[in-house]
């Protein structure tokens, strides 16, 4: 997969918490751009959403490339 810039990664990464608050303050349903798709997330799917944050911010710790799945490969 190809490398995703710094500045890519950090905007999903504002996005996804943006949503991430909305579900904590009462929306029902947010939709957050997950690499080249759109993933909607509900009060029921709010843990999902968590793991996509996290995943960003340890792709943005590490200064690695994105992996959609959390699953990279290392040589």
């Amino acid at each position: 997969m190809a490398a995703v810039p710094m500045e890519t990664l950090t905007q999903w990464l504002t996005e996804a918490r943006t949503a991430l608050h909305q579900l904590q303050i009462g929306r029902r349903s947010v939709e957050v751009r997950e690499g080249e798709k759109w993933v909607t997330y509900t009060t029921a799917t709010v843990s999902e959403l968590r793991g996509y944050v996290a995943r960003l911010e340890a792709q943005i710790a590490n200064g690695g490339t994105y992996s959609p799945s959390g699953v990279g490969i290392v040589f």
